[in-house]
């Protein structure tokens, strides 16, 4: 997809819909998320780049994740069903992501508030972690406290 300039900027809005028609994924899919563990990082993101195509109102988060409906004994199995191309058309919504000009802009105006939603590790600066970047005044909610475990 060629060199992008951030790691976590979204792939350009025809690559996504190519990659998530490759799937089975169509206008009118309900897409069901789910987290195999704690990390709930990377299926949220996958939530969110639904949400910026125009999707987010069709598609979950499964509560509690696979541990939970496993703990419940719902039905699983390793089969992998092959996927038929949906027929998908993105809807992109300009309100979902913010890119680095809005939040410059943005900062310090009454009714915009930054949240860092890091790790305290990485908000603080441990030496074992990977050094973030400066945040500019957030406020801190970190979500790992914030999610419920059953």
């Amino acid at each position: 997809m060629g060199e992008r300039p951030l790691m976590l900027e979204l792939p350009a809005m025809d690559a996504l819909t190519r990659a998530f028609s490759e799937l089975g994924v169509s206008n009118d899919s309900r897409v069901v998320l789910y987290t195999i563990g704690t990390g709930v990082a990377p299926t949220a993101r996958a939530y969110l780049t639904l949400d910026a195509m125009g999707l987010g109102a069709r598609a979950s988060l499964l509560d509690g994740g696979f541990p939970v409906w496993q703990s419940e004994s719902r039905p699983v199995s390793t089969d992998v069903p092959t996927a038929t191309k949906g027929k998908l058309e993105a809807c992109p919504q300009s309100d979902v992501i913010a890119n680095v000009d809005y939040v410059r802009d943005s900062i310090r105006k009454p009714g915009v508030t930054i949240v860092d939603a890091r790790l305290p590790a990485f908000y603080h600066r441990r030496a074992d972690t990977q050094r973030p970047a400066r945040r500019p005044h957030p406020r801190r909610f970190e979500y790992h406290f914030q999610y419920a475990r059953r």
